[in-house]
């Protein structure tokens, strides 16, 4: 009876001890180091837009799946997943999961991530929108207000159901196709599930080497977080008067343009929605990925 008093008066005192933190604290010049060891990394090793990327709209380069993968050799650690899924109406499905990240040479957990992805998203539930030239010129007041007033901007082209593109050369005011919902969701579930992996092991990176000051989330799917992607909507009557208060200066917006080719690529069947990148890809680039062998959307 007294060995169980006094072990359980010690587990008390134990839980009731003071952690100094300060003991286990890394020194400036431990964390300049480890900056240091990023940034080198980062610089002599990583490749632009093949491990990281910067997305239009944001400041900071956004690290993609490859480049997380590098860090987690560099600073060897060892991710471990947690995965739920969640069934939903009409064949849709959800993942979520959570990614603790092992240092390899000591087994200590270092960090945790999270992430989630579903077939609900726009680009997995949704195909078409195809843009049909209207053969009317864009205002040249377009592209300067697009930047400051988005609603305001897409009054000025018509509104609802019109955009901009490049038809055989120029560029002009184009009608957006219907999008049509995707009839059987269940092509996307390995996909969905790869996405929500790599989301969560990049937020796991992120936290474990206090890489956020360099990297953000991978963000390219989720406008909601880029400045400026959604504004307080307006009065359509004001909105039609702040359209005259810009002088015209027009702009090429080559990523843009890009990115819409892409998409029609794909609803050619000629691009895939890439796990590695999370985002749109041309089959003719998949023949030199590393992980075509395991892929499940390359056919």
């Amino acid at each position: 009876m007294t060995e169980e008093k006094t072990i359980y008066e010690v587990a008390k005192a134990e839980r009731l001890g003071v952690v100094n933190f300060e003991e286990y604290a890394m020194t400036e010049q431990g964390v300049l180091k480890q900056v240091q060891i990023i940034q080198s990394i980062m610089h002599g090793v990583m490749k632009q837009d093949e491990h990281y990327g910067t997305i239009p709209g944001t400041k900071k380069p956004s690290l993609y799946k490859a480049g997380a993968e590098k860090l987690s050799l560099t600073f060897r650690l060892r991710p471990e997943y947690e995965i739920r899924r969640s069934d939903l109406s009409n064949g849709h499905r959800e993942y979520e999961v959570v990614c603790t990240l092992y240092h390899i040479p000591t087994g200590q957990s270092v960090g945790q991530g999270v992430g989630s992805a579903t077939t609900m998203e726009g680009k997995y539930r949704y195909r078409g929108g195809e843009k049909v030239g209207t053969g009317q010129p864009i205002p040249k007041t377009y592209w300067n207000l697009k930047k400051t007033d988005g609603n305001a901007a897409q009054v000025l082209i018509g509104g609802p159901g019109f955009s901009v593109g490049k038809i055989d050369g120029n560029w002009e005011i184009c009608s957006t196709g219907e999008k049509m919902e995707h009839d059987n969701p269940a092509d996307y579930w390995n996909t969905i599930l790869k996405m929500a992996k790599k989301r969560a092991h990049v937020d796991a990176i992120l936290t474990a080497t206090a890489a956020s000051d360099i990297f953000t989330q991978d963000i390219e799917d989720m406008p909601e977080v880029i400045p400026g992607a959604k504004k307080e909507e307006k009065n359509p009557e004001k909105m039609e008067n702040d359209v005259q208060a810009f002088a015209p200066t027009p702009e090429t917006p080559t990523e843009r343009q890009s990115e819409k080719k892409l998409i029609k690529k794909h609803d050619k069947g000629m691009a895939v929605l890439c796990p590695d990148i999370d985002g749109l890809r041309p089959k003719t680039d998949c023949e030199e990925c590393n992980i075509l062998a395991e892929c499940a959307v390359y056919e």
